[in-house]
Order: structure tokens, then C-alpha cells, then sequence
């Protein structure tokens, strides 16, 4: 999960979470960023 999260974010063109802060987070934070950064990412170019 934390390695999607990095993954999107350097697609997107944003500044990429260190692992050691994305592994302090709850799971289920990190299925709510997972859910937002492919949302942007279907949403395309603005």
C-alpha cells in the first residue's frame, strides 16, 4: 500500500511521503489516500 501511495504521488508530479511517515498512518488512512491519488490521476492533466 505505502509503495502505491509513493508510486502515485511521483506520477502525479508531487512530493513523495517517506516510508518511515506513510508506516505511522492507519490502514485505513491509507486506503483514503490511495482512493484520492487515483482519483486525480483518472481525472488527468488539469
Amino acid at each position: 500500500m505505502t509503495g502505491r501511495i509513493r508510486t502515485l504521488q511521483e506520477v502525479l508530479g508531487q512530493s513523495v511521503t517517506s516510508q518511515p511517515d506513510l508506516l505511522k498512518r492507519s490502514l485505513d488512512a491509507l486506503h483514503t489516500q490511495v482512493a484520492e491519488l487515483e482519483s486525480l490521476l483518472r481525472q488527468g492533466p488539469r
